[in-house]
């Protein structure tokens, strides 16, 4: 009778075991989703270093994948996102950056043409006067 409850105890434990060690495949899509958003949103060119710590660490990702080291994978997978969504914050904002910069130098071109015109305006009425 002990054996049999043994045995029973020891295939539960087994079976909780293998519970715990599901591969974290919605974590490592949402991973891949994120690496995705950051890419279309020009990360690896506005925001290099970052993009490419995510994409590091989406290798990483794969490699846990492939030795079944679902642990690490669900940590790296979760790590990859907040990585790959800060690229892509960070590309966001270079690229307001510097479209605000080109709307200062039209502003400033068009002050400076307004300028001009309104000296032109002022020396036309000198003329007619």
């Amino acid at each position: 009778m002990r054996n049999k409850y043994y045995t029973l105890m020891v295939l539960s434990l087994c079976l909780i075991g293998l519970g715990c060690a599901t591969p974290p495949i919605n974590e490592r899509a949402e991973a891949k989703l994120a690496m995705g958003a950051a890419r279309d949103g020009q990360a690896q060119m506005y925001a290099k270093e970052e993009y490419q710590k995510a994409e590091k660490t989406m290798q990483q990702v794969e490699e846990a994948f492939s030795n079944k080291d679902y642990k690490n994978a669900r940590i790296l997978s979760n790590i990859t996102s907040l990585q790959a969504k800060y690229a892509l914050a960070v590309a966001n904002w270079k690229i307001k950056a510097d479209q605000l910069k080109q709307a200062q130098g039209t502003l400033q071109t068009a002050m400076e043409e307004a300028e001009q015109a309104q000296l032109m305006l002022e020396n036309a009425k000198k003329q007619l006067h």
